[in-house]
């Protein structure tokens, strides 16, 4: 995939697009893959770690989710215009939207209906990826600290770990946390000099991520 996005970097010549800006398109691309490998990374390691905090995940999926959302939005400002500030901008706006979208990912991996989100409600439990009610829910009851230091959780420890999620309140707290960077995607939006339709589109993903069922 990264191949052949570089080659389509490298075609755009062939459209008009002026070889400075392909560089740059070509510098912000590889770099971005750069954090997402690393941002893959530290998921990894963190799956049998019990001593992960809000920001190691912040961190994580900084350089996962929140770098391909914010390399996406700079590389069609970076092309589309020639305002380095409304690249700032966008860029700001998809890394703040690219959080609030994993965070919600992260509930839905744990209360999403099966039926409508496609994905197993138990699977991110199952895998003991630390998600963020995950990593709330460890800071908050010895219990489930108990539980995820098994080598691998059984039908009890799956029943188990949605109710105490469930009583300490980790599914309020990630979504007050998605609703967070969601504002703060607007704010940058607002400060992008783009026309309304285009800002109303936008803000209209940005409220169907926060609130999505799958």
């Amino acid at each position: 995939m990264h191949t052949l996005s570089c080659l389509a970097l490298l075609r755009l010549e062939e459209r008009g697009v002026q070889p400075e800006k392909v560089l740059q398109a070509a510098r912000l691309l590889d770099e971005s893959c750069l954090r997402l490998c690393e941002g893959q990374h530290l998921d990894l390691c963190y799956q049998n770690r019990l001593d992960i905090e809000v920001n190691d995940y912040l961190k994580m999926i900084s350089g996962k989710t929140a770098t391909l959302f914010q390399c996406s939005l700079k590389l069609g400002a970076l092309l589309g215009a020639d305002d380095r500030e409304l690249v700032e901008c966008l860029g700001h706006f998809g890394h703040n939207l690219g959080l609030a979208f994993q965070i919600r990912d992260d509930i839905l991996g744990i209360w999403g209906q099966e039926e409508v989100s496609g994905k197993s409600s138990v699977s991110d439990i199952q895998e003991m990826k630390k998600t963020l009610p995950i990593i709330y829910g460890l800071a908050k009851d010895k219990e489930l600290s108990m539980i995820y230091r098994k080598e691998s959780l059984d039908g009890d420890d799956l029943v188990s770990v949605p109710s105490i999620l469930e009583k300490v309140g980790a599914q309020a707290y990630a979504q007050d946390v998605a609703q967070r960077y969601y504002d703060e995607a607007l704010s940058a939006l607002q400060s992008a000099s783009i026309p309304s339709p285009a800002k109303e589109e936008f803000e209209a993903i940005a409220d169907f991520i926060l609130k999505r069922g799958y």
